[in-house]
């Protein structure tokens, strides 16, 4: 499959994708995901939150079983088993090791784990707690 887009499209994608992480088709996935949740926002009242046009605030909170790619493997393999709901970036870092394993071509997997937890985040996944590096579960 050939996908052809103009460079200012290709400079939009680049700004959204992890490097050497996510491929053109995961980078697309997570656009339809992030339009879907705000088309569906939009429509849904309840325990969603309503379209906001701030990007830093989830539309639609994740479920976990919609993650893919590094996002999946971190929340699964790092994340998930945590045994406690809070946990720290050193806790995350301690448990590195198996992304490497699955990642042996990401060169600065830190800053990636860091990206995705960001994106955990917004997906309403996790929260920030400190400026000490401690987030929470919100599953």
């Amino acid at each position: 499959m050939k996908i052809e887009v103009s460079a200012e499209t290709f400079e939009r994608l680049q700004r959204h994708s992890e490097p050497l992480v996510d491929t053109a088709e995961s980078v697309i996935i997570k656009l339809l995901d992030s339009y879907e949740a705000r088309k569906g926002a939009k429509m849904t009242i309840g325990t969603e939150r309503q379209d906001d046009s701030r990007s830093d605030v989830p539309t639609k909170v994740a479920e976990p079983h919609d993650l893919r790619g590094f996002q999946k493997e971190v929340w699964e393999l790092v994340i998930e088993p945590m045994p406690t709901k809070s946990f720290t970036l050193r806790d995350v870092y301690a448990r590195e090791t198996s992304l490497a394993k699955l990642r042996p071509h990401v060169k600065e997997l830190r800053a990636s784990i860091r990206g995705t937890l960001e994106k955990l985040r917004d997906r309403g996944l996790i929260e920030f707690i400190d400026n000490q590096g401690t987030y929470r579960k919100n599953r």
